[in-house]
């Protein structure tokens, strides 16, 4: 077992540090001492330095499946490379014109619900994007990652995320809508609305947020939400 003392908090980092050291040799109980093997680190996706989490945490990443199983995934989406091209707000699109989408692309935090106010040309399946070309002749999108999710993921209906943003937040997104590397996107098998409902309770609570924080060893929220990191976390439900 190794020793971890957590002085964060502490304004007085020298004498904290002195008095943690103390209780410690004394064998005392102390909040800012822990004890913990570095091999139990391995436990969680990642293997994050989190010396802070007891053994009741850590082994429910053993005892549960993770967010990716029993039909769940989530996929990253669509970078246009040229919004200004691409990219629309829905009153500038006319009713029923062909080949534009609603288009899911981050935003700031909003659990549940929140407008998909955005619309992409992706007509003749993206045709467009995927023949805007650099200088050297290569695709500007990143559209050509993206085989297997434009034809098997682009038009579900799911749970949308913002890629960055303080707090971790899901909503809905309705079938039809396409979605952007910056507004990932979570699937149920099936497309069942009764699964994506109880989805979205479960995402948007504070113990599945924590538990996507511990991969990156840390309880504050202002970071980037891959969807790796989604994708991780174990799933303590049947749904």
């Amino acid at each position: 077992m190794t020793i971890f003392l957590r002085l964060m908090k502490e304004q007085d980092k020298q004498g904290a540090l002195l008095s943690a050291i103390g209780s410690s040799r004394a064998g005392l109980s102390d909040e800012r001492v822990f004890q913990a093997d570095p091999d139990d680190f391995k436990i969680i996706p990642g293997a994050p330095f989190a010396y802070w989490v007891n053994d009741s945490i850590r082994s429910a990443f053993l005892r549960f499946p993770k967010f990716e199983s029993n039909g769940r995934t989530a996929k990253q989406g669509l970078a246009s490379a040229d919004d200004g091209r691409f990219l629309r707000v829905w009153w500038e699109v006319m009713p029923a014109s062909p080949g534009w989408h609603s288009f899911a692309k981050g935003g700031t935090q909003s659990k549940h619900y929140a407008d998909v106010y955005l619309m992409v040309n992706w007509a003749s399946d993206g045709a467009e994007i995927k023949n805007n070309l650099n200088e050297k002749g290569a695709v500007r999108s990143n559209v050509w990652m993206l085989r297997d999710t434009a034809v098997n993921f682009f038009l579900r209906p799911g749970l949308t995320w913002p890629r960055r943003t303080n707090g971790l937040s899901f909503r809905a997104i309705p079938k039809g809508c396409i979605f952007a590397d910056k507004g990932p996107v979570g699937f149920v098998e099936n497309d069942s609305v009764v699964d994506l409902l109880a989805l979205s309770a479960i995402v948007n609570s504070k113990p599945f947020e924590y538990l996507v924080s511990l991969q990156l060893a840390r309880t504050e929220l202002a970071q980037s939400f891959e969807v790796g990191l989604i994708n991780k976390p174990l799933f303590p439900t049947s749904v």
